[in-house]
């Protein structure tokens, strides 16, 4: 436990200051670019990101699992060496294939309402990224968690510090295609220093000879396996940006981006916790007994619902008046869909542990199915609301499908399986109280002639009655690892 509480300050760390300097620099890009722009570029993500969960041909599935099998350095070495080949292969391909269809179809372009010139450009960010990241996952695996910090930061932090400068020098029209043109060079060098690092701690990911075609066979047919469901799963993802840019339009989604870029604290909190959490639970699901696993897990879910209550309540009190400090006035509207983003965040953390149920079945069948309900329910929420609402229907869409994923995950746990026995009831009470609170909160609801007054009092409130207890959760967690040291 110390050791996790460790790496996840590093990762912590490393991500808040990649992620915060975008969110630093949001009121610089919103004005930069024009609200078509902005939405475009979300658009373009959003379709990729759909796209990207077959980059690396299953191998970023795969590779826990076979890895998690033998203690042996050798075998660990040749099973890294040949995920490694077959992923940055199939990324090279799928990113490809990306780019020769969005360039030359047009279906694309005219779907985010972009040229073939800024096409072509947010393609050649596609392979330094997809490498950049595969590297990431490795050290992260190898719990290498300083080298990670410096990769992440290179290819995010200083990517976004470059992005600006040369923005400024260019025309308007130029300003998306030159943005990504900077992010594929910054992007590339990170990738080369992730190769680095790897070689660096003691875990090269390519040696003369390492690559294994029987484990790569292997390998593929596993992660192959489980596509289907993390595809369901990537649509559900990125289905709030589609359906916003096709029914809404770009602008409408630059809001939607907004909102999800202002969210930021509740979807780091997500990203650090699974860093931390995947290689960690499957340390703990080989070695621990059942009564202490269990412990541990109900200590987690409590945590994560602490703190998604609390930041649905904080979004709810205090993203009006940052947006209207900050940001041109068409970006105002994101205010409304701060909550639901920041719910669906919190359910998707407890998804987190609650999948454990399938890591401990050793089967991969259910996650098809659990995915399609989540989109399934995404979908119809989202195409219901957002001619209605615009992008607050997609975020409700999306929130939608997290906690349906959520409950099917617990309802196998608990009884389908019936091998992961958390107790739920608590930490789901916990986030719905917080969520419903924050949906019926209305500025001057309590003190109609000090509305900036009532904000902060009901944040001392809500702190007082979710943080200590959250506080308390981590001192056990730190107590806990001096004892187990």
């Amino acid at each position: 436990m110390a050791k996790f509480g460790k790496d996840m300050l590093t990762y912590a760390g490393a991500d808040l200051l990649g992620s915060s300097i975008g969110l630093i620099l949001s009121p610089i890009f919103t004005r930069l670019f024009t609200p078509a722009q902005y939405g475009a570029q979300a658009a373009l993500a959003a379709v990729w990101g759909f796209v990207a969960l077959a980059q690396y041909g299953g191998m970023d599935s795969a590779y826990p699992v076979f890895r998690s099998r033998t203690e042996e350095a050798a075998a660990r070495l040749r099973l890294r060496v040949t995920a490694t080949l077959v992923a940055l292969g199939s990324a090279l391909i799928v990113s490809g294939a990306f780019v020769a269809l969005g360039a030359g179809s047009g279906a694309l372009q005219a779907f985010a309402d972009v040229g073939t010139r800024e096409m072509v450009a947010f393609g050649a960010t596609l392979l330094p990224a997809a490498a950049m990241s595969w590297f990431l996952y490795l050290l992260r695996y190898e719990r290498a968690a300083a080298a990670f910090a410096r990769v992440s930061l290179l290819g995010r932090f200083v990517g976004a510090l470059v992005l600006v400068p040369v923005l400024y020098g260019v025309a308007q029209p130029e300003r998306m295609a030159a943005g990504y043109w900077v992010t594929a060079a910054v992007t590339t060098l990170a990738a080369y220093l992730g190769w680095r690092e790897l070689a660096r701690a003691g875990f090269p990911a390519h040696v003369r000879g390492g690559f294994a075609a029987a484990d790569a066979r292997t390998m593929l047919g596993f992660g192959l396996a489980l596509m289907p469901g993390y595809l369901v799963y990537a649509c559900t993802a990125a289905l709030d940006r589609l359906l916003v840019t096709w029914l809404a339009g770009p602008e409408e989604t630059a809001v939607l981006a907004l909102a999800l870029r202002l969210a930021m604290a509740a979807t780091m909190l997500r990203t650090w916790f699974a860093l931390v959490w995947d290689p960690q639970a499957i340390e703990w699901i080989a070695r621990l007994p059942e009564a202490e696993l269990m412990q541990r897990l109900n200590v987690a879910a409590r945590g994560v619902a602490l703190a998604g209550a609390f930041l649905t309540l904080g979004a709810a009190f205090w993203c009006e008046p940052v947006l209207q400090l900050l940001y041109p006035r068409e970006y105002w509207a994101s205010a409304r869909l701060l909550p639901w983003v920041v719910a669906g965040a919190a359910c998707a953390s407890l998804s987190l542990i609650a999948v454990l149920t399938t890591t401990r079945a050793k089967v991969s069948h259910w996650h098809l199915p659990v995915y399609g309900l989540g989109l399934a329910i995404n979908a119809g929420l989202a195409w219901w609301w957002i001619p209605q609402h615009g992008a607050v229907g997609a975020v409700i869409g999306t929130a939608g499908g997290e906690a349906a994923i959520l409950a099917g995950w617990i309802v196998l746990g608990r009884w389908r399986l019936a091998n992961l026995p958390v107790a739920w009831l608590g930490p789901l009470a916990l986030l719905t109280i917080g969520v419903l609170l924050a949906l019926w909160y209305r500025p001057g609801v309590v003190l109609p002639e000090h509305v900036l007054v009532e904000r902060a009092l009901l944040t001392l409130v809500a702190g007082a009655v979710l943080v200590g207890p959250l506080m308390r959760l981590w001192r056990d967690l730190r107590r806990k690892g001096e004892a187990d040291a």
